[in-house]
């Protein structure tokens, strides 16, 4: 008995001090924290990798982080990647990376051919959120944040800010590959590009990236995205913006509180299929550009506003990419669920949609006047 207990606790001695980097071990490998895939003109893929090494200074015998960044080409991703390899003086460790960014150009080229090896390589871990680039890769790697000095973190937080939530589609790599694997489907990822404000290096929100086969069909703007989201049951919060219901030119602010989406199939004998998507919303007033009284009839035109916009935009975004057979709001997969023997792939003829819309103003009673 006694000889197994020695065993057993050489065994637990030996599983806590594996598995998990010593303070020598940090010190000699540097994580990932962004790549960035982008398409050279010779159709080589150039790889930017943004990373993280830590060191211990001669001054004070403190641990410090630097930011480093590395590039390179291949005719594949892995091809890159080993030649990044050869020359950073240690192992570049992929397993905490959060961002994986392709630019508008790799999109536009096709995504299929850089994927394999994020669904092969051990060390790619699912998690890491795929964004779309506009713009030069080169100058993103430069660019410095006051708020955060790695760019990947910086992404990574601003995706889970939640007053820009609304506008995310925030699919992470697994969500991508799941895609692909069906038939009719489209994938959307976000879409960033780099700005300048006051001195100050930022990323700004551009929309929806509408990818089919692996390749880019067009962008949603921020816009489109909105009621995009809201007709998906996809929008979280954020604002939208109304005309003001008795001075021209002047607009009001609606904060959005809460946004939820049904969608009802109803299949008719003639092979038609009517699709009912029911948005309810709760909203209260975030500004008003001019000074109105908040009567019953006043709200209820504003309700109507937003109703109406609801209504017109989301159908007309769903017969605009219709007409292109892109299924944007997913219904035909809706019949294949309910109705296999009704689905044909890439068949959107049969298919009817009404958007109907209800928007409710909460305030308190005794708040009527907005100055």
């Amino acid at each position: 008995m006694r000889g197994i207990k020695k065993i057993g606790i050489a065994l637990l001695i030996i599983f806590l001090c594996t598995g998990c980097f010593s303070y020598q071990d940090i010190n000699k490998v540097i994580f990932a924290t962004m790549v960035v895939i982008d398409v050279a003109d010779s159709s080589n893929v150039m790889l930017h990798v943004e990373a993280f090494h830590s060191y211990r200074s001669k001054k004070g015998n403190t641990e410090i982080g630097e930011r480093l960044v590395f590039q390179a080409t291949g005719s594949t991703v892995f091809e890159a990647i080993r030649a990044i390899d050869r020359s950073a003086i240690y192992k570049i460790d992929y397993t905490q990376n959060k961002i994986i960014l392709f630019t508008e150009r790799a999109t536009e080229h096709g995504l299929e051919e850089f994927l394999d090896i994020f669904m092969r390589d051990q060390e790619v871990l699912l998690y890491p959120a795929t964004l779309v680039f506009q713009g030069d890769p080169s100058y993103l790697m430069k660019a410095s944040f006051k708020q955060e000095d790695f760019t990947g973190t910086y992404l990574n937080y601003l995706l889970k800010n939640e007053v820009i939530g609304s506008r995310l589609k925030r699919n992470q790599i697994n969500v991508l590959f799941n895609y692909r694997d069906i038939a009719d489907q489209v994938a959307l990822m976000d879409v960033i590009g780099f700005i300048e404000h006051e001195g100050e290096e930022r990323i700004e929100l551009r929309g929806h990236c509408i990818l089919k086969d692996d390749k880019k069909i067009d962008i949603l703007d921020i816009e489109k995205t909105k009621i995009f989201n809201v007709v998906n049951n996809e929008f979280k919060n954020g604002v939208f913006n109304v005309d003001h219901p008795t001075e021209k030119n002047k607009s009001i602010t609606l904060q959005v509180l809460k946004s939820k989406a049904k969608t009802k199939y109803d299949f008719q004998e003639d092979g038609q299929v009517r699709v009912k998507k029911d948005v309810k919303m709760e909203v209260s007033m975030g500004e008003t550009g001019s000074p109105i009284e908040l009567t019953d009839e006043m709200r209820r035109k504003i309700e109507e506003e937003l109703e109406k916009r609801i209504r017109n935009e989301g159908q007309q975004l769903f017969h605009e990419y219709a007409d292109q057979n892109i299924d944007l709001f997913e219904l035909n997969q809706g019949i294949y669920r309910r109705r296999p023997d009704l689905y044909k792939e890439g068949d959107l003829s049969k298919i009817s949609l009404t958007i109907n819309a209800m928007v409710n103003i909460t305030t308190s009673s005794e708040t009527r006047g907005y100055r």
